[in-house]
């Protein structure tokens, strides 16, 4: 039991350190783009941010299942998509 403990607490803190490098790339990428869809705030649990909600989990708390493939889809917003389609339309003209 004392191991399990002792493991638990390494994965924790191994998780927290990623989640600090994740938060630092994810401003870095929206400060270089128009858009950016942040699949991980789709899909994670609110109550535990290193996890993701049991509802989007294929069961191996790292892949979505299919119901969270489709919450990351519908968290696109097609608006800004075609948006840049018609800009680069007017730019060709």
């Amino acid at each position: 039991m004392h191991c399990k403990a002792r493991r638990t607490r390494a994965i924790t803190r191994l998780r927290r350190k990623r989640c600090g490098r994740r938060s630092t790339t994810g401003s870095a990428i929206a400060r270089e783009f128009d858009a950016v869809v942040d699949f991980d705030a789709v899909i994670r649990d609110p109550a535990h941010p290193i996890s993701m909600q049991t509802q989007y989990d294929s069961g191996d708390h790292l892949h979505p299942n299919d119901a969270g493939y489709v919450a990351m889809a519908n968290a696109i917003d097609l608006s800004v998509l075609r948006g840049r389609q018609r800009d680069r339309d007017n730019e060709e003209q």
